[in-house]
Parts: structure tokens; C-alpha cells; sequence
């Protein structure tokens, strides 16, 4: 049965895997050093890194959830 919110901690998790494999590839040296002074220096990957952290909380509290509704089936 999956409802709105583990499709959204699925979506999440799929975006963070592609993030990571983009971030192995090996690039010049050149590039790398390029992308990562934009990326601290835009004002729209601070706000994407506020919806991560946003989105993290989110992924916790359904983490506590799963384990009392666990703990729950397991005294019955």
C-alpha cells in the first residue's frame, strides 16, 4: 500500500542517488573547482539545502513512525 509520504521518502531517496552518482564521475579538476564555488555561492542551493534539511525531518518522523507501528505488531 504505498500512500503520499513513502512515495515522496522514495522520490527523495532516488534523487539523492542520482546526486551521488553525479558527483563520482570524474570531471577535470578544473570543473569540479567550478561547480563548487557556484554551488556556495548561489542563493538557490542554499534554498534547495533548506528543503533537504526540511525533508530529512520528514524522514525521521516517518522513521519513528515505522518503528512504533513495528513495536506495535510485535506485542500483538
Amino acid at each position: 500500500m504505498a500512500t503520499i509520504q513513502y512515495t515522496g521518502v522514495f522520490a527523495l531517496l532516488i534523487a539523492e542517488v542520482i546526486t551521488f552518482l553525479t558527483l563520482i564521475i570524474p570531471f577535470p579538476n578544473k570543473w569540479k573547482r567550478g561547480v563548487f564555488t557556484w554551488a556556495s555561492r548561489s542563493p538557490v542551493v542554499q534554498k534547495v539545502i533548506y528543503g533537504v534539511k526540511i525533508a530529512f525531518v520528514f524522514v525521521f518522523v516517518l522513521f519513528c513512525d515505522a518503528v512504533v507501528r513495528l513495536n506495535k505488531v510485535s506485542r500483538d
